[in-house]
Order: structure tokens, then C-alpha cells, then sequence
């Protein structure tokens, strides 16, 4: 199966019951189709036949595909003709309304990956649980960060510490936190992005005495990853810019959604003995 995953080597429950794991799935290209249309069905409008209904959401994730799909060739061949850039009438504006009829119907493609990720980490060990999607599909809880939130906590600043570090490269200068909260989740978890602000990262944090940040989401560069929490954890999350705007950057405001993931939890099955599958165990690096 290609997908692979490395964990955070231990935390309170050890190395075999480890605290998050990052998921990729580069070489996985069903499961990476479906979470770049996530992604950018989020940024846009819906196919002008979208009938405003979240229900059968794949067929019209696939009249989106195709209407995009046509769309961006008819704005490359007019830049082509006209050699200026041509702006993207699809691209919603609205950063701050997290449900409507059509972002709806997007969550829910979330579901296809939470499934391959579960199934994927059940081969790896047994201990991460199972995803239970039911029939039909419904919307999956949504994991919400915006610009601001949780700035006044006086620990906030410090995911931007190559700010202020004497020793941070050129390419560190101007991050700083944007939005913070610690949240802890009550079942083991797949963490899906569905959007992130242009230029910035999200980083999970184990506060459970490890003190390292365990994994980091970047929809730039780390746009084929999702990640595996476990419960009982508290996690500090924190969306950080990932260094000074340029003039082109959007202007975001206060309220404005700066970071946004679909959250799968995962359950056991009855009989399950969670002690005996976690001494399966597995290698502190896994990729197939």
C-alpha cells in the first residue's frame, strides 16, 4: 500500500502507543486526487448546476472536478492570447463562513480518505482503531482555528520563536503565531486539512510533558498529509505565519478562518483489547 508513517517516538503511553503521527500518502494517487479537491472545492464556488444540497456529494464533487477543469483551460489560453494574468472568477471570497450547502457537500468527501488513512493505520498497528463512516455519508466534525483566537494566552508567542531567535535564518524572519488553542480529543483521531491560510502552518504540539512539537501541517509544502492523534492528549495548536508577508499576500482579518480540518475518530471493535494490540507494536518508521 503506498503510504507511509512516521510517529512521534513515545510521550506518556510510549513509543508503541505514540502521541501523533504524521500520515502521508504521496504516492497514493485516489486518496491524494480526493484531498486536493477537498482543498480547492473549499477555496471556490460550486459548478453553476449545483442544486444547493450536500446530499450526493460525490456526484457533484465530479461535476466540480470537470467544470474546473474547463475553466482553467479557458483562463490559460486567454493569458496565453492577452500575456497578462486572468483572475479566477470561481475563487470564493468568503473566509469566514464555515458551512454553507456546498462546503457541506466538500466535508464529506473527507470521508473517503478517513477511510483509506484507517484502514491504512489498522495494517500499521492495530492500537490507532478503526474509522466507523456511516450510511449515508454525513458532515464529520470540523476542527475551526481563526485569525486571532487565542492570542491573549501569554504563551501563545512562543510557537513564533524563530522570531525572535538570534540564531533564526533569513527565511524564519516574521513568523509569528496568528491563532492558538489547546484541545484535547476524547477518541483516537485522523486529522484531514481542508484549508490553511496562504503562507502559514499549523503546529500540534504535545503538551502532555514531551515538550517537542511533534508534526506540523503545511499545505504548501506538505499538501499530501494528514495526521493521527491519539486521546486523552492535550495538544497546543497553533497556526504560524511562515515568514513576513509579500505585497501580493492577502490581507486577512480578525475572524477570517486560518486554519480548518475535517476530524475522522476512530473507534474499536467490540472485543478489542487495546493492551494486547499496542505490544504488536511497530517500528519507530513505517512506509509501504
Amino acid at each position: 500500500m503506498p503510504m507511509g508513517t512516521i510517529h512521534s517516538g513515545g510521550g506518556r503511553f510510549g513509543p508503541l502507543d505514540p502521541s501523533l503521527r504524521s500520515v502521508w500518502f504521496d504516492d497514493e494517487p485516489a486518496v491524494r486526487f480526493v484531498a486536493s479537491a477537498i482543498r480547492r472545492g473549499w477555496r471556490c464556488k460550486p459548478a453553476p448546476e449545483f442544486d444547493g444540497s450536500a446530499d450526493n456529494h460525490s456526484e457533484k464533487i465530479r461535476a466540480f472536478i470537470k467544470h474546473r477543469q474547463q475553466r482553467n483551460k479557458e483562463r490559460a489560453a486567454l493569458e496565453q492570447e492577452t500575456g497578462a494574468p486572468v483572475v479566477d472568477e470561481d475563487a470564493d471570497p468568503d473566509r469566514q463562513t464555515v458551512h454553507t450547502p456546498w462546503r457541506d457537500c466538500v466535508y464529506r468527501m473527507c470521508n473517503s480518505v478517513f477511510l483509506d488513512i484507517s484502514n491504512f493505520l489498522w495494517a500499521v498497528n492495530p492500537v490507532c482503531g478503526y474509522i466507523d463512516i456511516p450510511y449515508p455519508p454525513v458532515t464529520p466534525e470540523l476542527f475551526c482555528l481563526r485569525f486571532g483566537d487565542g492570542m491573549s494566552e501569554s504563551h501563545s508567542g512562543l510557537a513564533a520563536g524563530a522570531a525572535t531567535d538570534g540564531d533564526a535564518s533569513a527565511d524564519d524572519a516574521g513568523r509569528a503565531a496568528v491563532a492558538f488553542v489547546e484541545h484535547m480529543w476524547m477518541t483516537n483521531a485522523i486529522v484531514v486539512p481542508v484549508y490553511v491560510a496562504e503562507g502559514h502552518v499549523v503546529e500540534f504540539k504535545d503538551m502532555d510533558g514531551a515538550g517537542d512539537v511533534m508534526g506540523e501541517v503545511d499545505l504548501g509544502s506538505k499538501e499530501n498529509e494528514a495526521l493521527y492523534l491519539r486521546r486523552d492528549i492535550p495538544f497546543a495548536v497553533t497556526v504560524v505565519r511562515a515568514k513576513k508577508d509579500e505585497g501580493s499576500a492577502a490581507v486577512h482579518k480578525a475572524g477570517d478562518v486560518c486554519a480548518l480540518f475535517a476530524i475522522g475518530p476512530l473507534i474499536f471493535r467490540e472485543g478489542d483489547d487495546e493492551e494486547e494490540a499496542s505490544k504488536e507494536g511497530d517500528e519507530e518508521e513505517e512506509g509501504s
